[in-house]
């Protein structure tokens, strides 16, 4: 089987539904390759089975060089969207064989868009985890991360529950001076997210990228309360997971449900308003936070890396063909 992926924009989506996947299937044996647009680097298959779409716009049937992949034959590649944050014209999306996506949420709402065309979950994998010793802190060191001009809408209103548990807030993230300035002036420190975005190709990005959290105790993910398109997956509390940190976060199915597979995960879920302050004071215990993390860990090594997020696509292309 030959398989391309095809990243059309710049940015972390590349590297989690991109190059990790892709490593993942050549460790595999499969035939696999990406073709980085913005960076144009990798490598374009000349004859794939099965083409998935990053984050395409409306013209993007030719890539690079003036290739162009046909779509009009039996001997054609199946064309495969990967669902994540971005909505196309329908009838743009009826070019697609069938959708793949990383969160439940997506599924539902593509499932309902084309009801003539399978939408299947696929894992949003990093190449990387660790464990961290947890050690008593004099005041409990709270982090979150994600996109600034989101966080304003959903974490900030918050921030005065954390605030009656610990003045300890750190925000990891890049934004404008305005949406820094907003988060700085509710009494959170700012952290660039590091590595920049322009080093995913580097062999250890995944590793500094989760590493960055494992000075912390806790994390805390907030996200959107309606449909509005973001906020629907679960990497987040992955990567916080991922650095041995355990994570008070909204009790959305993607976050119950990690890897989707059913398996238990002791994240502490925020149900009411009061269980911000509830479940961080909890926290506060070294003892129930290393419990936490060392029963996460557990999971993390069985259900978690490239090789799951692999099999999970591969898992995709099997239901299709089975159809």
């Amino acid at each position: 089987m030959n398989v391309q992926f095809l990243l059309l924009s710049d940015g972390a989506s590349a590297k989690y539904l991109g190059i990790n996947p892709v490593r993942g299937l050549q460790n595999l044996g499969i035939n696999a390759e990406y073709y980085f647009r913005s960076r144009n680097t990798g490598v374009i298959l000349p004859t794939p089975d099965y083409v998935f779409f990053l984050k395409p716009n409306l013209k993007d049937l030719t890539v690079g060089d003036g290739v162009q992949f046909t779509h009009t034959t039996n001997n054609s590649p199946k064309f495969v969207l990967i669902v994540n944050d971005q909505r196309l014209p329908i009838e743009s999306e009826m070019v697609y064989d069938f959708f793949v996506s990383p969160s439940l949420d997506w599924q539902r709402e593509y499932i309902k868009r084309h009801p003539n065309k399978p939408c299947y979950l696929i894992n949003e994998e990093i190449d990387y985890h660790t464990t961290k010793i947890h050690k008593p802190s004099k005041e409990l060191k709270v982090v979150t991360t994600g996109y600034a001009v989101n966080l304003i809408q959903h974490f900030l209103p918050i921030v005065p529950m954390i605030k009656e548990v610990t003045k300890d807030i750190t925000v990891v993230t890049n934004g404008k001076a305005n949406e820094l300035e907003m988060l700085e002036n509710a009494g959170c420190k700012i952290v660039p997210f590091l590595p920049h975005y322009t080093r995913m190709l580097d062999d250890n990005y995944d590793k500094l990228m989760v590493e960055q959290f494992s000075p912390y105790d806790v994390g805390v993910i907030t996200q959107y309360s309606d449909t509005r398109g973001m906020g629907r997956t679960s990497n987040r509390v992955k990567l916080l997971n991922y650095a041995g940190l355990p994570v008070v976060c909204t009790n959305s199915a993607n976050h119950r449900d990690l890897w989707f597979n059913g398996e238990h995960n002791r994240n502490l879920k925020v149900v009411e308003k009061i269980d911000w302050v509830t479940h961080l004071v909890y926290l506060q215990n070294v003892k129930r936070r290393q419990l936490i993390s060392n029963f996460n860990s557990v999971a993390i090594k069985r259900c978690g890396g490239i090789i799951k997020s692999a099999k999970s696509f591969l898992e995709a292309i099997k239901q299709y063909e089975k159809r």
